[in-house]
């Protein structure tokens, strides 16, 4: 989702109040080397549940884990063992945005992931061969 305004308080109303359609371009996530030779064209990709990423950026970078939940409505990711412990001791999960991530690994790969794939490609993608 592009944002159009130069005020950084306009971009993340737009983000903030952009409509679900809109909102699921903020979860798409660069592809690893390995996947970018393995699906020629396609730089980046919707994270999913099942998915394995590794996160660049802030307190837990080099972590390569599972995401657990994907959140649409605040726009994050959730992962794994990335915990947070509160002042009475109990551990949270950590949202992480998923522009500070990479995907390592796509989890189950079923017909819309496909469709997506194909269309990006522009042809069949390798894996219809292996299948």
């Amino acid at each position: 989702m592009k944002t159009k305004f130069s005020r950084p308080y306009q971009n993340r109303l737009a983000r903030r109040t952009a409509p679900y359609h809109q909102r699921k371009a903020v979860f798409n996530v660069h592809l690893s080397k390995e996947l970018r030779s393995k699906y020629k064209g396609v730089r980046n990709l919707p994270v999913r549940k099942d998915d394995t990423v590794i996160i660049l950026r802030g307190k837990y970078a080099g972590i390569q884990k599972r995401v657990t939940d994907v959140n649409f409505k605040h726009g994050k990711i959730k992962i794994e063992t990335v915990k947070t412990t509160k002042t009475d001791g109990t551990e949270i999960f950590h949202f992480i945005e998923p522009s500070n991530c990479v995907l390592v690994s796509l989890g189950k790969i079923d017909s819309g992931r496909k469709a997506l794939i194909e269309r990006r490609t522009g042809s069949k993608t390798e894996s219809d061969d292996e299948e």
